[in-house]
């Protein structure tokens, strides 16, 4: 029969009606497509009615049967034509010839499209329909954004955003339904050709910049190459909230996905036994990454990967790890050893081929937009196990063992030339230029499979890389400063810095500050007394160790009101959010960041515990309402209150505005235009919440932590931080958690002169009372009293240059008298009451050598807790 109906076609001028003398294939599908052209022709043909219309569908099932069959025909894997207007409307009359649905409410009500929608699609062939919807989609990429607007405006276009959709097209007609399996790829197939294609180009720069992370600078995710929501176009991250939120069927696409591939669904939490260790955290079937997808199982791949790390933006601990929907831990555990093995034996994959100069063809491009889907999952699962363990430690790390990295000189060049961070005092094309395909992508998106240590020699590698383009010297005191025979002290500084011992903070930013990245050069630092007279002590190192000391301990004071601390036991300090409202407050802000990029160049520990949530923010990770409760848990546990809230939350008077208290004045902020006069509803209280979120942790504090970074960044470029994770940050900058030192590592790497040997009774005495009579902060006391930093280096005392030193101190003749050797021989003589001294700058500990236990315990003790300088050095 005719396609459009004779009483249809008088309300709709221009319709043309298609004789039933159309025989053949081919002029049914031409005139299918001028008919399915007229703009708003299904507005025409279904007039808003919630009734049964099944009379009418069955009129407009022949000619959606022929608009699908005429757009199915020509092959998906070919380039789309060029869009225009009619492929516009024929994928809008499409949709809402098969839904009924209308944009802002126009059309039938849900349950009435959602049952359309079903109905067509279990018809025509859900895989059909889905093919023929994302083949118009793929055509109408090159259409003009007005005529788009227009469409989505008016027509039924906006229906995909609608997570009743979703549902429909996968199988799910009523709610308690499991989607079928042609229901669940038919939707990957469609949502995955309807993003794929705005996210083609994301993360594939480098680049530089402040940042230095790759999401800043190519758009791929805020951090590493993967993608996140902020790269997907206002228009298509409602059509990815469709899939994420759509009740169940993340799940289902995990477990399609699961069985096709094949993956393990779920794993335990076990650390040893059947289902641990690297056979079980390793998927088997993608020992090859990439490679191992087939063709069919690419879009689910694709589409699961950036629904589920989209979702996972707003789904809260207690749902993640209490409620665990939408998955259990044991399935989040599943997921999280197929994306890490994709990733990681992708990249391994690389790196064997470049290694081999093996020469492949390029990767196809939609492959590697589902491997940066898959990175951007990966990266969100292994942000929410830092902050609360879901999955075994070893599983990050099993699908790269028994896989040799690459050398850390190969991987270093690779990572700055894949950053892009050759600054612009370095020579242009200062490095191979294979460097950037050696390795790069492995540090880039999952560093984690690597071992912290290799990192940090990666880090190391990439300092003293840029130490020498640049042209300087180690600074003395610093790690690397070993390597010079002078120790780093004939090294030309970049500045004499003159501090006052009272007016730290005033000099070292009058005076380093103006710096910028000069300051990785070496600082010659000079301390003046209260007097104005420069102390006795020589800057070989100790010196400059001493003065990050005191602009840290200084800097970080929270009555200085720059710095907070955190409400927990453990002190984590943050940028006080007011401290970006004044020139003061950001001067000292970057100037404590550039003492603690600093000491991150140098390699010396600082004691430096950033709060986790500001940690985020200087590595790039996004900060969530999951992350308040380090800033404020009041005021989370209000929001989670709210919602968690079962009654009309019109009722809690809330709208959406915060208030903010700072010395007696308080300021109203709003979350959204005109936001006083917007109540908080049910529909929006999730919105609510998270603007709540994202305000006290990244519009309010903004300014702030922009000016820490700011100084961070002139000194070691953000995209090196990168290699770790944010506790991994903490340890690189202040060492350990507990901080104590570990006596048998020191003891193992210490040295010895003046006349001491490692069995000598006052070394042996020392060693036992440091171990044994020395709380832990003693421990760290006489740390800094002997290197100035009271932290072990990161890797171990074997890291520490120079060596830790015990320098034997004798007696001399005015304090042994004259019967004292005779005395001393029988026995009966007294003990030394000389105190211990250091010399920072090399390391030494110069030891009086004590008879008595009770003498070397009291004496080492005072002087590493008395406090003082250099004066009797």
């Amino acid at each position: 029969g005719p396609f459009v109906s004779d009483e249809s076609s008088d309300e709709s001028p221009g319709v043309e009606v298609v004789d039933r003398s159309a025989a053949s294939d081919e002029a049914k599908a031409a005139a299918a497509r001028r008919v399915m052209a007229v703009p708003l022709l299904h507005a025409r043909l279904s007039p808003a009615g919630t009734g049964d219309d099944d009379a009418g569908d069955d009129a407009r099932l022949p000619l959606v049967t022929a608009t699908i069959r005429a757009t199915t025909s020509q092959s998906l894997g070919d380039s789309p034509s060029p869009g225009d207007a009619a492929d516009v409307w024929t994928l809008d009359n499409l949709l809402g010839l098969c839904t009924g649905w209308r944009a802002k409410g126009g059309g039938v009500v849900v349950a009435e499209a959602r049952r359309r929608l079903s109905k067509f699609a279990a018809r025509v062939g859900r895989d059909s329909f889905a093919k023929a919807a994302a083949s118009l989609v793929s055509m109408t990429v090159s259409s003009s954004s007005d005529e788009l607007e227009v469409v989505r405006r008016l027509g039924a276009t906006s229906c995909v955003e609608e997570t009743w959709f979703a549902l429909a097209l996968a199988g799910s007609d009523a709610a308690g339904v499991d989607p079928s399996e042609e229901g669940v790829r038919a939707v990957a197939g469609l949502y995955w050709r309807l993003l794929k294609d705005d996210l083609g180009g994301v993360g594939k720069r480098g680049g530089g910049g402040d940042s230095g992370r790759v999401g800043e600078r190519g758009g791929g995710g805020e951090r590493g190459g993967g993608i996140t929501p902020s790269d997907v176009g206002t228009r298509r991250l409602a059509s990815l909230g469709a899939v994420a939120f759509a009740p169940g069927l993340a799940k289902s696409l995990w477990r399609s996905l699961a069985a096709s591939l094949p993956a393990s669904e779920t794993l335990p939490m076990a650390v040893e036994g059947p289902g641990a260790g690297v056979g079980a955290w390793t998927s088997p079937a993608l020992l090859n990454g990439l490679n191992d997808v087939s063709d069919e199982d690419l879009a689910a791949l694709g589409l699961f990967s950036l629904a589920y790390a989209h979702l996972l933006l707003v789904l809260d601990d207690d749902e993640f790890f209490v409620a665990q929907r939408p998955f259990t831990l044991g399935e989040q555990r599943g997921i999280a050893a197929c994306v890490n093995t994709l990733v990681v034996r992708t990249h391994l994959g690389s790196c064997e081929d470049k290694n081999k100069n093996n020469r492949k063809q390029p990767p196809d491009p939609e492959r590697m937009t589902a491997v940066r889907a898959a990175v951007a999952l990966l990266k969100a699962l292994q942000t929410r196990d830092a902050r609360s363990a879901f999955a075994p430690p070893g599983l990050w790390l099993a699908p790269a063992r028994g896989s040799k990295p690459p050398p850390v000189a190969a991987a270093a060049s690779a990572l700055a030339a894949h950053l892009g961070t050759l600054r612009g005092d370095s020579p242009p094309g200062d490095h191979s230029p294979d460097a950037s395909r050696v390795g790069a992508g492995l540090l880039v998106d999952c560093p984690h499979a690597l071992t912290f240590d290799y990192r940090v020699e990666v880090f190391r590698q990439l300092v003293r890389d840029d130490r020498a383009r640049a042209g300087y010297r180690p600074q003395a005191g610093g790690v690397d400063a070993s390597s010079d025979a002078d120790l780093g002290q004939r090294v030309r500084p970049v500045a004499d810095v003159y501090v006052r011992r009272g007016s730290v903070l005033e000099d070292a930013a009058a005076q380093i500050l103006p710096l910028g990245p000069a300051a990785r050069g070496r600082l010659a630092v000079r301390y003046r007394n209260a007097s104005g007279l420069e102390e006795a002590g020589i800057d070989a190192g100790g010196l400059f160790k001493e003065l990050l000391a005191d602009v840290c301990h200084a800097g970080l004071d929270p009555n200085r009101g720059a710095f907070a601390c955190t409400a927990s036991a453990d002190n984590h300090v943050y940028p006080a959010a007011a401290a970006g409202d004044s020139p003061e407050g950001l001067l000292l802000l970057e100037l404590v960041g550039m003492i603690v990029g600093k000491g991150l160049y140098e390699g010396i520990l600082q004691e430096v515990r950033l709060a986790p949530f500001f940690a985020k923010a200087v590595l790039g990770i996004p900060r969530t309402l999951d992350d308040l409760p380090g800033l404020d848990p009041a005021l989370h546990r209000s929001l989670i209150q709210v919602l968690r809230y079962e009654g009309d939350a019109a009722d809690l008077c809330l709208d959406w505005t915060v208030s903010e208290e700072h010395l007696g004045a308080v300021t109203t902020h709003e979350l959204r235009p005109d936001g006083a006069s917007k109540p908080v509803t049910n529909e929006s209280k999730l919105a609510y919440a998270h603007a709540v979120a994202d305000f006290h942790l990244n519009r309010r504090r903004h300014d702030s932590n922009a000016a820490f970074t700011r100084g961070l960044a002139h000194i070691i470029p953000r995209g090196w931080l990168g290699l770790f994770g944010v506790n991994e940050l903490s340890q690189l900058i202040g060492g350990v958690d507990d901080g104590d030192v570990d006596v048998d590592d020191l003891r193992r790497h210490a040295a010895y002169g003046g006349g001491y040997a490692a069995d000598s009774r006052a070394v042996v005495m020392f060693w036992d009372v440091l171990k044994r009579e020395f709380t832990a902060n003693e421990r760290r006391a006489l740390l800094k009293f002997v290197t100035s930093s009271s932290r072990p280096p990161v890797q171990g005392f074997r890291h520490l240059h120079p060596p830790f030193t015990i320098h034997k101190v004798r007696r001399d003749d005015a304090e042994r008298g004259a019967a004292s050797s005779l005395a001393t021989f029988f026995g009966y003589g007294g003990d030394t009451a000389r105190l211990p001294s250091a010399s920072t700058c090399f390391n030494v500990l110069k030891l009086p050598n004590y008879r008595k236990s009770s003498t070397m315990r009291e004496k080492v003790r005072y002087a590493v807790t008395s406090g003082a300088g250099f004066e009797l050095s």
